[in-house]
């Protein structure tokens, strides 16, 4: 037990000086200052086990100053010893809060990186969405702003710095739109005259079959 304590180093090279072995004497004070620093016994505890030890010494048995040092000097280690543990037990605290703080900005990070992941994805899934509409778009109008097709839908260079090819391309597509409105509109003018010759045709019937009954009514007036 004497080596674990903290009066241990302490009073092993002090009591010699006051004529007193260590092993047999040193036992004493630290059984009456606990480990902590604290009288485990009553306030006087320590004040006997002096008294004691000064009774003991052939040597400084008669020395008041000396022991009276002693005494001191152990209360000054014993202060000493419960400010270190004091500062160990905060310096604990703040190790063990320091270590909370870094796993929460861990879980934060983590909680970034894994939301930035997210967003890139739905920009991948975006951008793939938008290629397949300008995919589409091609499609119906043979027409990208990347490329420059000619009038029979000829690819002719990719896109490059000169805006006016640009300016060109876009009015391909735009022509290849408006021939594609002119012949809807040929077809829905082609249906209406359609219409309009079946309509003159059943007018064209039913004013010939009028005639015929009215020319036979005619006949049979004139028989009778």
């Amino acid at each position: 037990m004497s080596d674990d304590h903290f009066l241990s180093e302490f009073l092993e090279s002090r009591l010699p000086e006051l004529g007193l072995d260590f092993e047999t004497y040193g036992p004493y004070v630290m059984g009456v200052v606990g480990s902590d620093g604290e009288d485990d016994q009553d306030e006087g505890s320590l004040d006997d086990i002096l008294e004691l030890l000064k009774a003991s010494s052939e040597t400084r048995s008669d020395d008041d100053d000396a022991w009276d040092n002693l005494k001191k000097e152990i209360q000054l280690q014993i202060k000493k010893h419960i400010e270190n543990q004091h500062q160990q037990e905060e310096e604990a605290r703040q190790a063990q809060k320091q270590h909370e703080h870094d796993l929460l900005q861990k879980e934060i990070e983590l909680a970034k990186e894994q939301r930035q992941q997210q967003l890139l994805a739905e920009q991948k899934d975006g951008q793939e969405e938008m290629d397949e509409a300008k995919k589409a778009l091609v499609a119906r109008y043979a027409y990208d702003e990347s490329e420059i097709y000619d009038e029979s839908g000829n690819l002719t260079k990719a896109k490059g710095n000169d805006e006016e090819e640009i300016v060109n391309n876009k009015e391909a597509a735009s022509k290849t739109r408006m021939e594609d409105a002119k012949k809807e509109r040929q077809k829905h003018n082609a249906s209406k005259k359609d219409a309009r010759e079946q309509t003159k045709k059943a007018k064209e019937e039913k004013n010939r079959l009028k005639e015929e009954r009215r020319k036979r009514a005619t006949k049979g007036e004139r028989k009778r």
